[in-house]
């Protein structure tokens, strides 16, 4: 299959680097010399900006079979380092673990991503149980081909011109996994990669970053017509060490996405096994983050509510600290942010995260709700919106919440009523509700939003509460609270 070769850029400080190429020019648009391993290692360092890679991964990819030490890797980097001179902090040293590259991806003049359709694997044993550890798996697939600056991931969908798409399916069977993928262009129908694989339970996660990595190394070759090792990296988010941890967390994040109290408590308490089964998996430490927060403002006395915000804090510090550049660390990060009154960094950090994954859809939700909370979007809001759209569907509610808040800050105050309506719960999203009511002018709005807000609020529970518990702040904090004098609600 031909196809042109297509290019992508990443600014690293005031440089620029040229990929798959590996041409990096100064900010005066000079050519920078490099030796050739140099070239190839700067190249493996961008194609994952922002987040660490070991020093094993980067030196698979950089010299492959040949034996080499440490200090091979130590000049290639003090080679990169003199070459970017004021920039070299751009690439940081990450102490017993590897290294990283603060770089940001730019698509250059005429350059269009790829765009892979993830089909999802299909259960072929039957069981309830495993038709969820088949989706939790095309999720994670998902997640970590949406790391790639290369690509637009979509989650299923109808077919794309001169896209791809990948399926697969999954039998379970005897303590063994046996898992089959096929990876085909949309056009041709042509094969560009295929893989039939058999796991133990423990070592299926380590099959989600084998079947990522050599997703993307067979779209390079379909793409460029070369091999470009860089992109056959793992992703660098933490999997569960245990299926046990991983199956908790698949069932926390259903539970929450009932969106109702018992949901979140069910979400709350399955989190807790997953982190209990493995301390480090920073997802299922979002999720008791993110299960508390919504608790803090949903118990039914102060008394109860109260506790949860230590908790909440102690989770968010912990998932933080995991890894400060990890995506879904970084919310937390942004949480926190907002928890100890700095709305500014906290959208700082999201801007962050949307820059380092600007193909991932739960990225791109989460900023537009919790962006949204804090203060006016503006017209990061379309942006955001545009983006997600062009993602999925907004058939997920998750995604058609945050869809809401898009609505809401672009002024479009009947479709923010119409999307947050089915979504009372958590609490936060039921102001907004009420304010979005309350500037319709329609009266039977409003009438709707109130009694779905009160059939769910505590009765003790006031607006300013709420706004303090989402880190909300002028002048979007003002506007709230006169929203919800005229309707009425305790201040």
């Amino acid at each position: 299959m031909a196809r042109e070769a297509q290019e992508v850029e990443v600014d690293i400080g005031q440089f620029r680097l040229r990929l798959p190429a590996g041409e990096l020019r100064d900010p005066a648009g000079r050519h920078v010399a490099l030796r050739p391993k140099s070239t190839q290692l700067l190249s493996v360092l961008a194609s994952l900006p922002g987040q660490t890679i070991d020093k094993r991964t980067l030196m698979d990819a950089v010299w492959g079979e040949v034996h080499v030490t440490e200090d091979s890797l130590t000049k290639c980097i003090g080679d990169i380092r003199v070459a970017l001179g004021d920039d070299a902090t751009h690439l940081e040293t990450v102490p017993r673990r590897g290294y990283r590259l603060r770089a940001v991806p730019v698509a250059p003049p005429g350059a269009s991503r790829l765009t892979l359709r993830v089909m999802g694997l299909e259960d072929l044993t039957g069981s309830p149980r495993w038709q969820r550890i088949a989706r939790g798996i095309s999720g994670e697939i998902t997640r970590v081909l949406s790391t790639n600056p290369w690509l637009a991931v979509l989650r299923g969908g109808g077919p794309q011109e001169g896209g791809f798409a990948l399926s697969g399916d999954l039998l379970a069977d005897g303590g063994r996994v046996l898992i089959s993928l096929c990876l085909t262009a949309e056009d041709t129908g042509e094969v560009v990669w295929s893989a039939r694989r058999d796991f133990s339970d423990d070592d299926v996660f380590s099959m989600i970053d084998e079947t990522a990595a050599e997703t993307v190394a067979g779209l390079a070759q379909a793409w460029t017509g070369a091999h470009v090792r860089s992109l056959r990296l793992r992703a660098h988010r933490r999997l569960p060490g245990t299926l046990g941890g991983f199956e908790h967390w698949l069932l926390g994040v259903e539970a929450f996405l009932r969106f109702d109290l018992a949901g979140v408590r069910l979400a709350l308490d399955h989190a807790t096994k997953a982190v209990a089964a493995d301390p480090e998996y920073t997802a299922a430490w979002s999720l008791v983050t993110t299960a508390h927060h919504a608790l803090l403002c949903a118990e039914k006395t102060r008394d109860l509510r109260q506790p949860h915000r230590a908790a909440l804090l102690q989770a968010a510090r912990r998932c933080a600290a995991l890894d400060p550049e990890d995506p879904i660390a970084m919310m937390q990060g942004a949480l926190l942010a907002v928890l100890e009154g700095s709305p500014g960094a906290a959208m700082e950090i999201l801007d962050r995260t949307v820059a380092l994954q600007p193909n991932n859809p739960d990225v791109l939700a989460r900023s537009l709700i919790w962006g949204g909370f804090c203060a006016p979007l503006g017209g990061r809001a379309k942006d955001l919106r545009d983006r997600l759209l062009s993602l999925v569907p907004g058939e997920v509610p998750f995604h058609r919440h945050a869809l809401g808040f898009a609505a809401y800050h672009s002024s479009d105050y009947m479709q923010a009523f119409r999307i947050l309506e089915p979504f009372p719960f958590p609490l936060g999203n039921a102001l907004f509700m009420i304010s979005a009511a309350v500037r319709t002018g329609e009266p039977g709005h409003l009438a709707s939003a109130l009694a779905t807000f009160r059939a769910v609020a505590p009765p003790d529970l006031t607006v300013t509460e709420l706004l303090e518990a989402h880190g909300t702040v002028d002048p979007l904090r003002a506007a709230i609270l006169e929203d919800a004098t005229v309707a009425g609600l305790l201040l």
